[in-house]
């Protein structure tokens, strides 16, 4: 018996090559092959044709240290994009063993100019998509009105009239409610239909982790169940290790090459060298050093991000509703930057005016106090919706003076450290 994947010949044989190292824990006494669909298509795909340096096979870059990795991964993608075979920046993920590996790349695809999708769901700090103020704003109107119909586009107007001016979340909503008016013709539709679509979007999305335009950035394991037309699968972080955990890591390089469908390209630090890359050998393989000098960034930043659990998320909500805090959150808007202000016993975020919009929690206020001077810039990333109902506790509902507020998510860039 076999499993049928839809994937490039030459991955399915670097899938194979693996499972063969690592039977146990895989949990599989077959291999995979491809589906009937490619059976007809050469190992490489269309690749092996238009790609005339790699010829659709699954490629080892050999690379000096993190920052080349980066800059060569830079080049690669352009390369790429420059051929003829329909490479679509959004269909490309960057997968790394650790999320501090992923800052290197933020800095270099900073400089270049390239745009990132980066993983918004990973960890607590970021709630479910119907809480985001765009989102919200709409949902809430739908169950005002439950009781009629309406067509999509009349929804359009809780957008701004400029599609260029577009943050990630309404460039998202846009697009989601321009997929409904296609389906149903702009004709009327029950309200109700209306929301059921939007909340089976929104938890698709949440499901999938990513959102926007542009390379998506994650760990390989936050990337299990999703699957990408390229992949780029980073070297650093994948220690030797040995015994049950050795198998465990293997695993986890398996999840990562298995998400590629058309290419996969794996990269080897000459100080850092993985471990599992070693382990593939065939005429699959293409290993070719890498003599990119690039664009190479003069700093490489850190990004942090603060998000739910980093916030006093009840700030606003403690504040009645001509409180000047409510106002500059009300006008802050995706992209804006924000200052840290530190007080005797807090720490608050303030606008260019400098009026609070938000504060931390008493536990990220004790790990922030001594690394304030470290902060090259801190930028808003979404507004949420947070409901007086929210708090579990019925006696200190007591304390708000709203029955709704929003919560700012921030983006934190950290200045660079000697390397």
């Amino acid at each position: 018996m076999t499993e049928n994947y839809r994937f490039a010949g030459n991955i399915i044989s670097v899938c194979n090559n693996l499972i063969q190292h690592n039977k146990d824990r895989m949990k599989t006494d077959h291999s995979i092959e491809v589906n009937d669909a490619r059976k007809m298509l050469p190992r490489g795909g269309s690749w092996q044709i238009n790609d005339t340096v790699v010829r659709g096979k699954v490629q080892v870059l050999q690379v000096k240290d993190d920052v080349h990795q980066g800059v060569t991964l830079c080049e690669e993608i352009k390369r790429m994009q420059s051929l003829e075979g329909g490479f679509d920046i959004n269909n490309c993920a960057v997968l790394v063993r650790e999320w501090k590996d992923l800052d290197v790349i933020r800095s270099v695809f900073e400089k270049s100019a390239i745009p990132i999708n980066f993983n918004w769901g990973r960890g607590g700090g970021v709630p479910g998509l119907p809480r985001i103020r765009e989102n919200a704003q709409i949902l809430e109107h739908l169950k005002t009105n439950r009781a009629h119909s309406m067509v999509g586009s009349s929804l359009l107007d809780f957008l701004l009239d400029k599609q260029k001016n577009d943050n990630i979340w309404q460039e998202n909503l846009r697009s989601l409610l321009k997929d409904w008016i296609e389906e149903t013709h702009d004709t009327e539709q029950p309200v109700p239909a209306i929301e059921e679509y939007l909340y089976e979007a929104f938890a698709d999305q949440r499901r999938s982790k990513n959102l926007g335009n542009g390379v998506f950035l994650s760990t390989a394991h936050s990337v299990k169940g999703l699957e990408f037309d390229h992949v780029f699968i980073l070297d650093g972080g994948w220690s030797k290790k040995k015994g049950d955990d050795a198998e465990e890591e293997r695993r986890l390089f398996y999840v990562a090459i298995s998400r590629a469908r058309e290419t996969l390209s794996l990269f080897s630090i000459k100080t850092a060298v993985n471990p599992h890359s070693s382990l593939l050998a065939g005429e699959f393989m293409l290993s070719r050093s890498s003599d990119v000098s690039g664009a190479t960034p003069q700093s490489i930043y850190t990004y942090i991000l603060l998000g739910m659990d980093d916030l006093f998320i009840d700030f606003a909500g403690m504040r009645k509703e001509d409180h000047p805090t409510r106002k500059a959150i009300g006008d802050l808007g995706v992209g804006e930057v924000v200052l840290f202000k530190p007080t005797e016993n807090t720490i608050e975020l303030v606008n260019k005016a400098g009026i609070s919009v938000a504060r931390l929690s008493k536990s990220a206020r004790n790990s922030w106090s001594k690394l304030l001077q470290e902060v090259e810039e801190v930028k808003v990333v979404a507004m949420v919706r947070r409901y007086k109902e929210d708090n579990s506790d019925g006696t200190e509902k007591e304390r708000f003076f709203v029955d709704r507020w929003e919560v700012l998510l921030f983006e934190v860039k950290k200045r660079p450290r000697n390397r």
